[in-house]
């Protein structure tokens, strides 16, 4: 569940940091270093995880850790990692999606002027 969560978290922050804008008939979209930045460290965590699970120091950390939480199962590891990319990707599908369909009602004036959708990366 935390693993979960902070994978949707990520997802989030790099989905609402990334600048969109309209042009034309398009909407365009550009990751900046917040983006970017959040992107790497779900990515490179769920790899370190993985690297360090399979050394001689973490493999009895993390079974202890696992003894200790009632953690019966090595698929469960497993299962919270992918958890987290997934949050992570849907997370950021969905913000994205939802910043192009308020940016696309907009293209053309058919409903709406064209705004961008500001972001802390946009300066």
């Amino acid at each position: 569940m935390l693993f979960t969560c902070v994978g949707i978290a990520l997802g989030t922050s790099s989905g609402l940091s990334t600048r969109v804008w309209a042009s034309h008939r398009s909407v365009l979209a550009q990751a900046g270093a917040l983006a970017v930045g959040t992107w790497i460290l779900g990515m490179g965590f769920r790899f370190a995880f993985a690297v360090y699970a399979n050394t001689a120091d973490g493999e009895p950390a993390i079974g202890r850790f696992s003894a200790r939480h009632s953690i019966t199962s090595g698929q469960a590891w497993t299962t919270a990692l992918v958890l987290m990319a997934s949050g992570e990707v849907l997370a950021r599908v969905a913000i994205m999606q939802w910043r192009r369909r308020v940016l696309a009602s907009g293209v053309g004036g058919q409903t709406s002027p064209v705004t961008e959708i500001a972001s802390p990366d946009s300066a």
